[in-house]
């Protein structure tokens, strides 16, 4: 309970230690228990897992903020990328896909401990989840443009960065957490600045730049991934998530637009991950970019 990661399943365990560096690990996992149980009827795993569903969000709260959100590092997102000392594309301290995953990961456990006859969490914890959903619908609305901030800064300050995670608080799987009319326009912020024909961009191509302390520069659109070059700011992991496509947010993209009604840009989408999996690389597997 002392622990500054109390509560978070690892991101890696090797020999020699193990590395609690993401802040999304946890509340993927208890929103797949969650699934598993809702395709499987499987209560006995739930109740097996209750402690540990448990541990997970006591831990999370202690890392709360004054609106309920989740705070983690500036690269203990997906978008990792780390050299030298150096965040490649620092997101801290509260991501938009975090707190959606929190939402989720707190309605899902809501939902578990009620099946298994735990009112007093299944209350405390639905209680919490309408907290977030209010402060979310709040704090990281941007009225200006008609889209969701990336993330809220230490400081406050709120990051209009053109990324792909704002797609990720259209597939929350409980309707409520977004209303119909903003779930359509950031689906129609996200197809107008991260989509391309290839698949997701990690930051749109015609990005202003974004002001990285790490390196006390600006760090604008990186359109290759070149690992020629081992040094510097062309250091292949600096395009990693500031312009590479992730084959992976294909899902949640395809989820979100068929959500809302975009049906032909879904297909389009689908048809590159069946030309990935059907025709490039190894049969049957998914490049990561």
């Amino acid at each position: 309970p002392n622990s500054t990661t109390y509560g978070r399943i690892p991101n890696r365990i090797v020999i020699g230690g193990s590395y609690y560096n993401t802040a999304d690990g946890t509340p993927w996992f208890l929103r797949e228990v969650y699934e598993y149980i809702q395709y499987f009827g499987d209560l006995q795993l739930a109740a097996t897992y209750f402690d540990t569903i448990k541990t997970a969000i006591e831990g999370e709260k202690t890392r709360m903020d004054e609106y309920n959100f989740s705070t983690h590092g500036d690269q203990e997102t997906w978008m990792d990328a780390y050299i030298d000392g150096h965040v490649c594309s620092p997101r801290g301290n509260r991501a938009v896909e975090i707190q959606a995953l929190w939402y989720t990961a707190i309605r899902c456990a809501a939902e578990l401990a009620e099946r298994l006859g735990y009112m007093t969490e299944a209350t405390e914890w639905t209680n919490l989840a309408d907290r977030i959903r209010e402060n979310f619908n709040q704090e990281f609305w941007n009225a200006q443009d008609n889209s969701l901030y990336d993330h809220l800064k230490t400081d406050g300050t709120k990051a209009n960065e053109k990324r792909p995670n704002e797609m990720f608080a259209v597939t929350v799987p409980f309707d409520e957490f977004l209303n119909e009319r903003r779930e359509t326009l950031v689906v129609q912020d996200f197809l107008e600045h991260v989509v391309a024909p290839h698949g997701i961009r990690s930051l749109w191509n015609e990005s202003p730049g974004i002001w990285n302390p790490y390196v006390n520069q600006y760090i604008y659109y990186h359109p290759y991934h070149n690992h020629g070059t081992l040094t510097g700011m062309d250091h292949h992991d600096w395009s990693y998530h500031n312009g590479d496509v992730w084959l992976w947010l294909t899902g949640p993209a395809v989820t979100g637009l068929v959500k809302t009604g975009f049906l032909e840009e879904a297909y389009q989408l689908t048809q590159v991950l069946i030309n990935r999996t059907l025709n490039r690389g190894g049969l049957g597997t998914l490049c990561e970019i």
